[in-house]
């Protein structure tokens, strides 16, 4: 008698397979966080060198999270069978109305509407002649478009192949939209921290992160990157926006002879 074969958890099908309960719990749960954050921090006064501790520990964690998720990507490695197993259950157990949603999303990460944001604003800083601010918000999006590009170039790792109904072009590892959209959305936060009254500075990173969080999964859900394609992004977006913004803040305390209002 034959013996049946054993069955096997497969991580990457199970999490596809009820992608969009761990989306809203993700989303839930990120918004969480940035609000209990923006509340400690509103308690506290942040010297230059709290400022700078702080930053090193992100980027530090954030880069150590890119080195762990790169090394993961080879074929036939257990991330790279997760990844592609999620993909293509996400496929088969996501209905078209709710990809139709994902998609007018992730056009919000889109570059060519981020390099909008960049000039408008930029143009509107100057204007206003925050020229720390504008700076600071031009190199960020810039600088993040060009380290994308570079790591993209570097790994050369292919999208998904599945038939879905969206393509893109490029190579897929990190993802642009959801760096991107970190940075381009996380510096408009920083932004409003300076322009608005206090009591909306927790509303406002909170719909930042969970726009930039959405973005993210976006991706996932049109089958247009894999998994850690979207954690690498998230990772270097979280780097680039940290060193971008301690050295806004930085140089706008020494030039202005104040301190950003806490957020």
């Amino acid at each position: 008698m034959k013996t049946p074969a054993p069955l096997v958890f497969n991580g990457g099908e199970w999490l596809g397979t009820y992608a969009l309960p761990f989306f809203f719990a993700g989303l839930l749960g990120v918004t969480v966080i940035v609000g209990l954050a923006v509340w400690a921090i509103q308690r506290n006064a942040w010297t230059n060198a709290l400022l700078i501790r702080l930053a090193i520990l992100v980027f530090a964690i954030a880069a150590s999270l890119f080195a762990v998720i790169a090394g993961g990507i080879g074929v036939d490695r257990p991330e790279a069978l997760l990844d592609q197993s999620l993909s293509t259950a996400v496929g088969l157990h996501t209905s078209g109305g709710v990809l139709q949603v994902f998609r007018w999303i992730t056009d919000l990460g889109d570059p060519k509407l981020l390099t909008v944001w960049c000039v408008i604003f930029g143009i509107i800083l100057i204007a206003r002649r925050e020229y720390v601010l504008a700076g600071g918000w031009v190199i960020a999006i810039a600088g993040n478009a060009t380290l994308n590009r570079v790591l993209k170039a570097t790994f050369e790792r292919a999208r998904p192949i599945h038939e879905q109904a969206f393509h893109a072009q490029g190579w897929s590892f990190p993802s642009g939209h959801t760096s991107g959209a970190i940075v381009t959305y996380g510096m408009l936060a920083y932004l409003a921290v300076h322009y608005l009254p206090a009591k909306w500075h927790a509303t406002v990173m909170m719909i930042a992160a969970a726009l930039v969080f959405t973005i993210g999964c976006s991706r996932i859900f049109l089958q247009l990157h894999y998994l850690s394609d979207v954690l690498a992004g998230w990772a270097t977006g979280i780097a680039w926006l940290t060193l971008c913004i301690t050295a806004t803040e930085l140089l706008y305390r020494r030039y202005n002879g104040r301190a950003s209002p806490k957020i």
